[in-house]
């Protein structure tokens, strides 16, 4: 979208309209501005945000469990917006993740799936990222009913292709298994044996 002299306002009113919080970080990743949807989240002082990491700001759980505070926790190193964000910055055009966030409130630990993208962008000579945390708790719920037949017991994946439960689950979710008896069934093997 080409802006032309006066139409600041509008860009501004269009980011503030997104209903997902997004903020533009620095290489270091410290935030620079946020939209309505973040301030509503953090605070409504936006001079708060300025140069601080997205984790203090949210109240990550793990924000404050290392002296030198958001980014140096054994937590940080497998953080997905610090993921996002490191990976557009070595070059990659696009990082878009699905994790579970927990941030803290009032002692209170909420937790909530999001989709958190993040895009490289240049302005005044500097390298940015917008990063953009969407809640996505409602298609998670989607996402975590498995359509599974009443005979059979396979299970349908996205592709409408049906598989055995373990391949399922191995190629899915990455699960291993090993196999053995319920006390039910191992009760009708011995009796058959018998």
């Amino acid at each position: 979208m080409k802006l032309y002299e006066g139409q600041q306002p509008l860009l501004r009113a269009m980011v503030d309209a997104n209903p997902a919080m997004m903020l533009v970080v620095d290489e270091k990743v410290r935030v620079l501005a946020a939209n309505h949807a973040a301030q509503a989240v953090i605070t409504p002082d936006e001079n708060a945000v300025v140069r601080r990491r997205p984790g203090e700001i949210l109240h990550c759980v793990s924000h404050d469990s290392h002296p030198r505070g958001c980014g140096h926790a054994e937590h940080c190193r497998t953080c997905v917006i610090r993921e996002a964000v490191h990976k557009v910055s070595d070059g990659e055009i696009l990082s878009r993740s699905r994790a579970m966030l927990k941030f803290e409130r009032d002692g209170v630990v909420i937790g909530f799936y999001a989709l958190v993208t993040a895009v490289p962008f240049e302005h005044g000579g500097r390298k940015l990222v917008l990063l953009t945390i969407e809640d996505i708790n409602e298609l998670a719920n989607l996402w975590s009913i498995l359509p599974v037949c009443a005979v059979c017991k396979k299970v349908r994946n996205d592709q409408q292709d049906w598989s055995e439960m373990e391949q399922y689950l191995k190629t899915h979710h990455d699960m291993r298994f090993t196999h053995g008896y319920c006390p039910e069934c191992q009760e009708k093997i011995i009796k058959k044996q018998l």
